[in-house]
């Protein structure tokens, strides 16, 4: 409902500038860029989908980041004790162990709601726990080589270009 319309039901009369007809979105109350009504159904599942590809791609970023930044402790610690196993070890089970819970709960949900049929954002038809088989063969092979902070940030990069490519397809 605009706030012309809540005037007209308050018996008050329209905003003078025009601008009491455009709808607000909350973000701080900015102007919506089009009429709700004048909105064809696929483009509110267009923007539906493009929401969700930014949600799924910062997940990704996130889970990735988080990963590495453990992996980097992990690399510290085998370095001090001059023990490399140590971080052999973590990513060839520890990490998938520790962290499986965390990145299913955060991947999960977007996941889903990108293979409802209306948003139709998953390019290939993907099992409930696929995507995290993958992601976690991913960080794997990728924080094998991580030394720094700055790779870090590379391998997140790295992750969301990849895993949104391999699960979303050409969308």
């Amino acid at each position: 409902m605009s706030r012309d319309e809540i005037r007209s039901r308050e018996n008050m009369n329209p905003i003078e500038d025009g601008t009491g007809a455009d709808f607000l979105v909350p973000l701080n109350m900015g102007k919506a860029p089009i009429k709700i009504e004048d909105s064809p159904e696929s483009d509110a599942e267009f923007g539906a989908r493009n929401c969700l590809i930014d949600i799924l791609q910062s997940t990704i970023r996130r889970m990735a980041g988080r990963l590495a930044i453990k992996a980097v402790k992990k690399a510290k610690e085998a370095a001090s004790s001059q023990k490399p196993e140590i971080l052999s070890q973590w990513l060839d089970g520890g990490m998938r162990m520790e962290n499986e819970d965390i990145v299913s709960e955060a991947l999960d949900p977007v996941i889903l709601s990108l293979k409802d049929p209306l948003i139709g954002a998953i390019g290939k038809s993907l099992e409930p726990r696929d995507h995290l088989g993958e992601f976690f063969d991913f960080m794997t092979a990728s924080l094998s080589v991580i030394s720094d902070a700055e790779s870090r940030n590379e391998i997140a990069g790295e992750a969301v270009t990849e895993l949104s490519s391999r699960w979303l397809g050409d969308n």
